[in-house]
């Protein structure tokens, strides 16, 4: 299937708030989330506190930011497709991307929702949406991604960074000539998160390619932990792996690898016509990468 996809147009959103960790329990719809990652966390050794989003729950963040794209330039009719994504189960409405739709007066469009990986959710949006697309003839779309904590939800766990509120939207075209032309991308559960076995996934993403991992120029990784960090700098020698500046000890879950690429390329880390590999770490065990070309206008 030759379909390509393109993001040319990224919002981010992180507020200002900074809450103090849960000390609750998790609640029970989660232990399992929250639980089930722990070999590639480090514990954050620095006392930087959550970015908590206070006024807003998890459907008006993700209006928000799809505002935010809109404001940015994006029209209202150009969006075809609207995958809603939620680190954390919302709960509160069974499609959430029909309200998101209904609160931008965005009217002729196809929503639909991703939840449950905790983190990879974006990869498996693109992966739906080159599908989407491809079948139904259709040029372009918007992902929305959010992470907001719920009550009962631990911000702060031994062996991980603290988890924050954030948000991110992109807008994805199937033709563009500017922005992150995606040249390959997969999603996989790996039972045990190990360096071996994250190597093989970007060996393979980059096989398909036609890339060797030694020509990738500059890399992005979930914000997870110190040790993933380290394990991606091994597996990607001759890459610059950019680490973000601001909430540097901060997980944002499905939107956090979107935030650190928007820093990435504000800040001039990323060179025109450079590849780039985006590793997305679900705490359901799931990994995503997205092996992408930024063509800058």
């Amino acid at each position: 299937m030759n379909n390509t996809l393109w993001i040319t147009k990224i919002q981010t959103y992180v507020p200002e708030h900074l809450g103090l960790p849960a000390v609750e329990e998790v609640s029970k719809t989660y232990q399992k989330v929250y639980d089930a990652f722990d070999e590639v966390n480090a514990h954050s050794t620095d006392e930087e506190k959550a970015p908590v989003e206070a006024a807003l729950d998890s459907d008006d963040m993700a209006a928000k930011i799809v505002g935010d794209l809109i404001k940015d330039g994006v029209k209202i009719g150009s969006i075809q497709l609207l995958c809603d994504c939620r680190s954390s189960i919302t709960g509160k409405v069974p499609a959430p991307s029909y309200k998101v739709a209904v609160l931008n007066d965005i009217q002729s469009v196809l929503p639909f929702s991703i939840q449950g990986q905790a983190g990879t959710e974006g990869i498996q949006a693109f992966l739906i949406l080159e599908q989407m697309m491809y079948d139904k003839k259709l040029d372009s779309g918007v992902v929305s991604l959010v992470q907001k904590l719920n009550k009962g939800d631990k911000r702060v766990e031994e062996n991980e960074y603290i988890l924050g509120d954030g948000a991110a939207a992109l807008f994805v075209e199937q033709k563009a000539k500017h922005g992150y032309e995606i040249l390959s991308m997969a999603i996989k559960r790996e039972e045990a998160i190990t360096e071996a076995g994250l190597g093989n996934i970007v060996n393979k993403i980059c096989g398909e390619a036609g890339i060797l991992a030694e020509q990738i120029q500059s890399a992005v990784c979930q914000n997870a932990g110190e040790n993933l960090k380290l394990a991606m700098k091994k597996i990607l020698p001759k890459a610059s792996l950019y680490e973000r500046k601001e909430s540097k000890s901060v997980n944002f879950g499905c939107a956090d690898v979107f935030i650190t690429l928007d820093e990435a390329e504000k800040t001039g880390q990323i060179a025109d016509n450079g590849t780039i590999l985006v590793l997305a770490l679900g705490k359901t065990k799931h990994v995503g990468v997205l092996l992408m070309r930024l063509r800058k206008e």
